[in-house]
């Protein structure tokens, strides 16, 4: 990408018919309004007025996509995306929030306890639910420990497929919610935070109705929901799949952990004591 491009990608859009201000503190809102007023009442030239933009919708994919590159990298990566829901402030994206905090929010999450505790397949492994203006994606993301790379996906679409087939327990679906009401209001502590979260809401909706009633939404997703969600979005045959191999002299590689057996060796002793 070359320096110009960039200019004119910020010269396009960075203009003050795109821009939304917002004012977040112990503020004089009236004096507040007043200067924004004065500051942000400029005439602006004709060239530079809002531009309306028709982006071409994609579809969800029809059969299942995978890419592998080999990178100089030293653990392997795998992200697993699906193609979510449209638009943002509908039931199914609070259901969405709340499947991948059931998935792969922290310790106790599906995905982290199966692969990377008891299967120790992964380093780490997370799941998160990103909506935008006119879409969202669901994506599963893990930095892998094992050369067998069909045995880590083969092992994540069983856990979203358990999700599909059990019933998920009122606890387990209490915690979840617990978990995102936590961190949003830990999110909301910093008025810097509370600004660019409404500035995020308004950009994409329009108004900070999603941003108001974020918490009241979720409170009302049913295990029912999150069975139906990953039944309709979470579909193998539709994911797209990057995977990044790390590489050694070309070839692509991943290292194996070497177990050794360590003896303890006798530093000193007295009647009391034994220091090894």
């Amino acid at each position: 990408i070359s320096r110009e491009q960039i200019l004119d990608f910020y010269n396009k859009w960075y203009t003050p018919e795109n821009m939304t201000t917002v004012i977040v503190g112990d503020v004089n809102s009236a004096k507040a309004m007043e200067s924004v007023k004065n500051k942000f009442n400029k005439t602006v030239s004709s060239d530079t007025k809002q531009i309306k933009q028709n982006y071409k919708f994609d579809k969800r994919p029809t059969e299942q996509v995978e890419i592998k590159e080999d990178m100089d990298v030293q653990t392997g990566y795998i992200l697993i995306g699906f193609k979510g829901c449209y638009p943002i402030d509908q039931k199914d994206s609070y259901a969405l929030d709340v499947l991948a905090t059931i998935l792969g929010d922290g310790k106790s999450s599906r995905l982290y306890k199966d692969i990377k505790e008891q299967k120790q397949l992964v380093h780490s492994i997370s799941a998160s639910h990103s909506s935008m203006k006119d879409d969202s994606i669901f994506y599963i993301s893990a930095n892998y420990a094992t050369e067998d790379i069909p045995r880590l996906k083969e092992a994540i679409f069983n856990e979203i497929e358990q999700v599909k087939k059990n019933e998920i327990s009122s606890d387990e679906l209490q915690k979840a919610k617990n978990i995102i009401e936590r961190d949003t209001f830990y999110s909301r502590e910093s008025v810097s935070n509370i600004a660019q979260e409404i500035g995020y809401t308004v950009t994409i909706t329009d108004n900070t109705d999603y941003y108001k009633n974020y918490l009241t939404n979720i409170n009302k997703v049913t295990a029912d929901d999150i069975k139906r969600v990953a039944r309709e979005y979470l579909d193998k045959d539709n994911a797209v799949i990057s995977v990044i191999l790390p590489k050694k002299d070309g070839k692509p590689q991943i290292k194996k952990d070497e177990k050794k057996d360590y003896q303890a060796k006798v530093i000193s002793s007295d009647k009391n004591t034994t220091k090894y």
